[in-house]
């Protein structure tokens, strides 16, 4: 049975339209690994070295619209800059979604409790589709989360032409429990323009984003406000949006902005593809000297497997070049600080079975 078949693995903010359920019970598995050898220029320090830029694994049950879903991610336990952790440094396991939800078929509703996804985070990923190259521009800057403790629900209009999705969560993120009295609203709405011409729902999307929240035990304002256009054909895809922030990591005062836009060449009929990738990020709008700019660039090909359709697994040559004004670069004037490029080779595999299984037994 295929994924798109099972509900287990689909996202709880991304639903189906509605109509009957495809199955009475079945069990999704689904990871994310890959494994990157980079040189950073210019030199000095550690400037070549491994790295396990994306493990992510997901387990998820479907029985007649009841279910739950797991994902797994592999974090260092001390963090990216410290030599203190578990068991020295160890990779361990971290939670990033655990949630039961419920999903009404006839009406395209899907609701969901416990650790739930971000919408801006969750359709970043499903739009640039490259996430083991980097994360989305709000997700890269920490001023998102991957997900929060709280709830959330989507619905969908028949003909896909429009969605919207809802959380109210802690606002603290995945990795800390609530800090204040305040909670986190938040809102995802997304329009198809050509839904209902030739199952043409998906090539173009325009989505609003908000959230209005609070962080830390001041109650620091924490809102968002974003807009995302994107286009998807056989061969070309692409993007662009712009996310603004008011108060980031209980920083009330800091206001900062970011616009990317992205394109992707990948031919249906050769297993490749191509992408190039930019981020303008101002700091503190209004402040001279704050902004910063990441350019992506790269090539991919997939390794010859004997699945049929995309292969699962395809190895990736990157570059990217992060360069910052000398108000915000950690040395203000030091070259190594504010201009940095990487040139990385990585395998990467992303790959998602669903199996029918016997009824399960919710009770016990």
């Amino acid at each position: 049975m295929s994924a798109t078949t099972c509900m287990a693995l689909a996202a709880t903010l991304m639903p189906a339209a509605p109509g009957p359920a495809a199955s009475s019970g079945c069990v999704g598995f689904g990871a994310e690994v890959a494994g990157r050898f980079s040189q950073r220029l210019p030199t000095g320090g550690v400037d070549r070295a491994f790295s396990l830029s994306r493990s992510r694994f997901e387990l998820g049950l479907d029985r007649e619209g009841a279910g739950a879903r797991l994902v797994l991610a592999g974090v260092r336990s001390g963090g990216p800059d410290s030599y203190v952790g578990v068991a020295g440094e160890s990779i361990v396991p971290q939670f990033q979604v655990a949630e039961a939800r419920y999903r009404a078929a006839s009406l395209a509703l899907t609701v969901a409790a416990g650790l739930v996804d971000d919408p801006w985070v969750t359709s970043a990923n499903a739009s640039w589709d490259l996430r083991a190259t980097g994360p989305g521009v709000g997700e890269a800057q920490g001023w998102l989360d991957r997900s929060d403790l709280g709830g959330a629900a989507a619905w969908t209009s028949r003909d896909r032409w429009l969605s919207v999705a809802a959380t109210a969560t802690t606002g603290e993120g995945l990795e800390r429990r609530e800090r204040n009295n305040g909670q986190d609203t938040a809102g995802l709405v997304t329009v198809r323009p050509l839904a209902g011409r030739d199952d043409r729902a998906e090539l173009m999307e325009l989505q609003l984003y908000g959230r209005e929240g609070s962080r830390g035990l001041g109650a620091a304002r924490d809102h968002r406000a974003g807009a995302r256009l994107t286009h998807r054909s056989p061969w070309v895809a692409g993007g662009i949006e712009w996310l603004q922030s008011w108060g980031v990591q209980g920083d009330a005062m800091r206001t900062p902005r970011a616009l990317s836009g992205w394109a992707q060449l990948t031919p249906p009929t050769l297993p490749t593809l191509a992408w190039i990738r930019l981020d303008h990020v101002d700091e503190q709008p209004g402040t001279p000297d704050t902004r910063a700019i990441r350019s992506s660039a790269g090539l991919g090909l997939g390794l010859p497997t004997n699945s049929e359709g995309s292969p699962p697994i395809r190895m990736v040559l990157g570059w990217d070049r992060e360069t910052r004004d000398a108000a915000v670069a950690t040395l203000s004037g030091a070259m190594s600080t504010t201009r940095a490029d990487a040139i990385f080779i990585q395998l990467d595999l992303r790959a998602r079975e669903a199996v029918q299984t016997f009824p399960a037994d919710l009770d016990r």
